[in-house]
């Protein structure tokens, strides 16, 4: 049974009927001339303008990927919801067990936010996320107005095409544009801005593609096919280039589920959906192996990165570390859970520090998995809340076709895959919802009565929410005025009247108070560190800011992090002092469990000019984590200031070659400080030649010019010669006479300066290659 029933035609009644100007509009009749055919038309209108989100963005605006596109979608769904409160009543969809479940879901939320840590930053959210219980109240209201509005058939199906033509529209525009890729077209981002949320978006457009071919058939065949399929093909490519191997998942594991589907619907043995799921699997590994392994593919942008899981490119251990952090947070409230956007307080108070063993982020704001997320943000009553979403909508689709219920299952089991190794985004949580709306428009009878119960109520229900909406509207129109002061202020070219309009722009925000507050901030240490600046503009720019960051405290006391924002802005006017407190009172929230942190009061202390302090903090970090290089090199830097060359020896030949390569500049500054730098270069010397493969030409320069300029002509046609064989595969781009000659002219005193030019001739990147 499908859920499109308006083709069907009912048995005539026996007895005379009246003229029905106005239909219940779950069934999808269409009525001319009354008003809710016009609110109706209204709110599609609307909703076809939603679907243009991805290109709603500006890469010169602050926050110009998130809070623009997050505000566009704000303001369209509380008009859509505004428009739907006029809708008359008998158009509206008696409701479902699905719609119930977004319900009940919304208000969990709400409560866990409000008994949250920070219930502010929970309810409100910032410009860099704009989710939040204000989002997600947008989402859900998106949803229910959708599945509430009475929307046709054939409405569906057009805006089903006009999203999916928009999605291939991002991949155009975005691969031609500067801001499409992320490095040298090391990943493609689009217009989206994030290569995670693009593999998102465009894998639950590919499932929506599959399903117009599957469900529009008033389309012609001969048109359908083709261009579906080159749809599916290159919104795939898409998300190659992406290099989001969750992406990968998704659509491989949604691919497989509507394989399944189609198989069991057919044929309904289990033995046969067993073979195929295993060779399904075998088909995956398979072409991973292949593509692992042929040269011609690793050339290709996305692919290296989606079948190499080595060094910086594996990020699956640091996830696994951070997912674990996240779940023993959640077990610290595991019934009101800490609230939205919160993760960022229980982050340090768990912190493992394996986190920073290898070369992966040592800080992480969301935890990368999407149940994990909510269990931690409401608690048990959230995720079975959220749970519930789900299984209402998986027994939803099986009111659909078999062929249409497979497409919605694909799609559902696409993106949950994703969010097992993702946070969510705005972005694709808005097609999701709207799917919700769409699956959900139907009525369940025992639903339908709860509904109509609360039907009863209704003009109190309509006051309430308009009372919403208006809410809703005021808090847009803030963070509309917000982001456009944000924009307007850098022209300024007075610093005292910037810091005066930065610091109004924080005391007017509602959304984003604390991303505000850090943009003060930034301005007043930047304005320390430009050396023509007045010492009146610094000073007044750092008390400005340093009201702003207390003001900012007591709205979150409990916020350590905060704390070590305020470190920076003491550290920047040289009050090293007030910063070592400020770093020792975030430790006194958070926990000493954070390498990083130690680190931090170890800078503040040899910046005071206390080594043994900073001596004592870099060793507390290097205790808590012994694989991480940076310690070491901090320690170094810490027995040059007190002139103990034995120590910056014993330290620095401690580092592997790649931490020495990483730190080269704070090696050789160790060792200039203890007025040694033939030992700087005997220390690069002395890295075995079965690990030179490392080397990059950073390296190069500093051993064979220092090297010189100290005399060393030994060393110096050693780093020339090993700079010619590291290099050798390029010898279309230099010769082995060019470095014959820098090697002669070395020898008769000419420094050799070429060899930057030279280098600057090699296809290759700087970065520490990962092996």
């Amino acid at each position: 049974m499908t859920t499109r029933q308006s083709g069907k035609k009912q048995t005539a009644s026996l007895k005379p009927q009246p003229a029905v100007k106005e239909t219940d509009l779950s069934n999808g009749n269409k009525v001319k001339g009354s008003k809710g055919e016009f609110i109706r038309k209204s709110i599609f209108f609307l909703l076809l303008l939603s679907l243009f989100t991805p290109l709603v963005y500006s890469a010169s605006s602050f926050f110009g990927f998130v809070a623009i596109r997050g505000l566009y979608f704000r303001i369209l769904a509380e008009g859509m919801a505004l428009l739907w409160l006029f809708l008359p009543a008998r158009h509206n969809a008696s409701g479902s067990w699905l719609q119930l479940s977004l319900i009940l879901f919304l208000l969990i939320v709400a409560l866990a936010d409000t008994a949250g840590v920070d219930p502010a930053q929970s309810i409100f959210s910032g410009f860099m996320r704009m989710e939040g219980f204000t989002g997600y109240l947008h989402l859900g209201l998106y949803a229910l107005v959708v599945s509430g509005t009475g929307l046709t058939s054939k409405q569906w199906d057009w805006l089903f095409i006009a999203s999916t033509a928009i999605a291939l529209s991002v991949l155009v525009i975005g691969y031609v544009s500067p801001t499409g890729w992320l490095g040298d077209h090391y990943r493609f981002v689009a217009t989206v801005g994030q290569p995670a949320f693009l593999a998102a978006y465009l894998l639950i457009h590919i499932f929506l593609a599959i399903y117009i071919g599957t469900k529009a058939t008033w389309i012609s065949t001969t048109i359908r096919i083709p261009v579906i399929l080159f749809v599916c093909v290159a919104l795939s490519w898409g998300i190659v280039l992406s290099g989001a191997r969750s992406g990968i998942l998704g659509l491989g594991g949604g691919l497989v589920l509507w394989g399944l589907s189609w198989l069991w619907n057919r044929f309904r043995s289990l033995p046969l959906l067993i073979g195929v799921a295993g060779m399904a699997v075998i088909s995956l590994v398979g072409s991973y192996w292949l593509l692992q392994r042929k040269p011609l593919f690793q050339t290709i942008a996305g692919v290296n990165r989606l079948t190499n899981l080595s060094g910086g490119n594996n990020t699956l251990p640091a996830r696994q570390i951070t997912n674990a952090m996240a779940f023993r947070s959640f077990l610290d409230h595991p019934l009101r859970g800490w609230g939205q956007e919160n993760y960022s307080y229980a982050f340090p108070k768990n912190y493992d520090a394996d986190l920073v063993a290898g070369d992966g982020t040592e800080w992480y704001d969301r935890i990368h998995c999407v149940p994990l997320e909510w269990a931690f943000s409401a608690g048990i009553p959230g995720i079975i809340a959220w749970l519930a979403i789900w299984v209402f909508f998986l027994l939803k689709i099986r009111s659909f076709s078999a062929p249409e219920a497979g497409v919605l299952l694909a799609v559902g089991g696409g993106y949950f895959i994703f969010g097992l190794l993702n946070p969510d985004n705005l972005l694709a949580a808005q097609f999701f919802f709207l799917l919700t709306g769409f699956v959900g428009k139907e009525t369940d009878q025992r639903a339908g009565t709860i509904f109509r119960f609360l039907a009863q109520g209704r003009n109190a229900v309509k006051i309430g929410l308009a009372a919403l909406i208006a809410w809703l509207g005021y808090v847009s129109i803030n963070a509309g005025l917000t982001l456009k002061k944000l924009n307007s202020q850098v022209t300024e070219t007075n610093g005292f009247e910037r810091m005066n309009k930065l610091k109004a722009i924080y005391d007017q925000s509602i959304i984003g108070r604390y991303e505000v507050a850090d943009l003060v901030a930034d301005f007043a240490i930047s304005v320390w560190q430009e050396p023509n600046a007045p010492i009146e503009a610094k000073k007044f720019c750092y008390n400005q800011a340093l009201a702003v960051m207390e003001n900012q405290r007591l709205e979150q006391p409990d916020y350590g992090r905060l704390l070590l924002r305020v470190s920076s802005l003491h550290s920047s006017a040289g009050e090293f002092g007030k910063a070592v407190q400020a770093i020792q009172q975030s430790m006194a929230i958070d926990g000493p469990k954070r390498p990083a942190t130690w680190m931090l009061l170890g800078d503040a202390y040899l910046s005071q000019g206390k080594p043994e302090n900073a001596l004592d903090a870099y060793r507390r970090a290097a205790d808590l984590q012994p694989e991480w290089q940076l310690p070491l090199i901090m320690q170094a830097q810490a027995a040059a200031f007190r002139m103990d060359k034995q120590a910056v020896y014993s330290l620095t030949n401690r580092l592997t070659t790649r931490g020495l390569i990483e730190h080269l500049a704070s090696v050789k500054q160790a060792y200039q400080r203890i007025s040694d730098l033939p030992g700087f270069i005997s220390r690069i010397s002395a890295v075995p030649e079965g690990e030179r493969f490392m080397f990059n030409r950073q390296v190069y320069h500093e051993w064979a010019l220092t090297a010189f300029d100290l005399s060393l002509t030994q060393q110096t046609v050693a780093a020339l010669n090993d700079f010619d064989r590291h290099f050798m595969e390029y010898h279309a781009r230099f010769s082995r006479s060019e470095i014959d000659q820098l090697i002669a002219n070395s020898q008769l005193g000419i420094r050799p300066d070429k060899l930057m030019e030279i280098s600057a001739r090699l296809p290759v990147s700087d970065s520490v290659p990962e092996w």
